[in-house]
């Protein structure tokens, strides 16, 4: 096993809680229509503080800006790193973690005018970032990430709305890049250092308490001392997936938005209990791509929903 049983089951919750809130967010972003006279079926997604979610005339189109978004990432990323540009990284974070968590305040907050409800959504995303990021809070750090991806399903899902195969496209390609850039480059896995090493780590960040006396008097963790991380990939992929399947149950079947909410959570589970396998399955102290499991768990999720059908 990878890590311990307590580490190893927080991670599997919190993948898993992401995962339902996300879906059930996403859900609660759109509107279902349905033309009276030919019974065609569309959905109309809301605007967020960010603007209109992302719309692409193609699914070629929704696999490109995906595909591109994670080298220019990468890139970008590499550069802070070479040069040692932390500061810059540091802001970079800061200001997606703002958007992406307003965006998922956005979707709730809808007590009082829209320009009052964003402010009050901005605020509560700037008082957690801040908290975050300059605070080291690792309660905060994993309670955010829950909005952070959520936020990005909410801006990204509607790219795959009537090219499901581009859905499925993604989740191909970012498996072999995942296992490219762990086993080959192993970039993946430099940049996974680098942000753990600064406490801005993308993704779920589970530290082992201190083992020392010293480390404890010092309250720092030294060498010796582990942090169990899940990128923040691994939360997002499977996220948009499963809001691209709901999107497709909804107009192609025809059921109604919450019973399509309750199938695709199938692609949640399916894909939380993928996670656990390689978490159980892995050796201590190695990296290991965690794409192709979740991408596994996402199609086996998606057999068993059609199954309903």
């Amino acid at each position: 096993m990878k890590h311990t049983l307590k580490v190893t089951l927080i991670i599997v919750i919190l993948f898993l809680i992401t995962q339902l809130f996300g879906i059930f967010t996403v859900s609660q972003n759109i509107e279902v229509k349905k033309d009276i006279v030919t019974g065609k079926i569309t959905l109309e997604h809301q605007k967020t503080i960010v603007g209109q979610p992302i719309k692409t005339e193609t699914g070629l189109q929704a696999v490109g800006i995906i595909t591109t978004a994670i080298l220019i990432g990468t890139l970008v990323l590499l550069f802070f790193i070479k040069l040692k540009l932390g500061i810059l990284w540091k802001y970079w974070y800061l200001i997606a973690v703002i958007m992406t968590m307003a965006t998922t305040f956005g979707v709730y907050i809808k007590f009082f005018s829209i320009k009052l409800s964003y402010i009050i959504a901005l605020m509560l995303a700037i008082v957690l970032a801040w908290y975050k990021v300059y605070k080291k809070n690792i309660l905060i750090h994993n309670i955010t990430e829950i909005f952070i991806y959520t936020g990005i399903a909410v801006l990204f899902v509607r790219m795959f709305e009537g090219w499901l195969w581009a859905a499925f496209s993604i989740l191909a390609i970012v498996s072999v890049y995942d296992i490219f850039a762990v086993r080959m480059s192993k970039h993946m896995i430099k940049i996974a250092k680098y942000q753990t090493k600064n406490k801005l780590f993308a993704g779920l960040s589970i530290p082992y308490k201190p083992t020392t006396k010293e480390h404890i008097e010092k309250k720092e963790i030294k060498k010796g001392a582990r942090t169990a991380v899940l990128g923040g990939g691994d939360l997002a992929f499977p996220l948009i997936f499963s809001g691209a399947v709901m999107s497709d149950i909804i107009i192609k079947r025809g059921i109604e938005k919450m019973l399509a909410v309750a199938l695709t959570s199938i692609i949640s589970v399916t894909a939380t209990l993928a996670l656990l396998f390689l978490l159980i399955k892995a050796q201590k102290d190695k990296f290991y791509p965690a794409m192709p499991y979740l991408t596994a768990g996402c199609v086996i999720g998606y057999l068993v929903i059609l199954l309903f059908f």
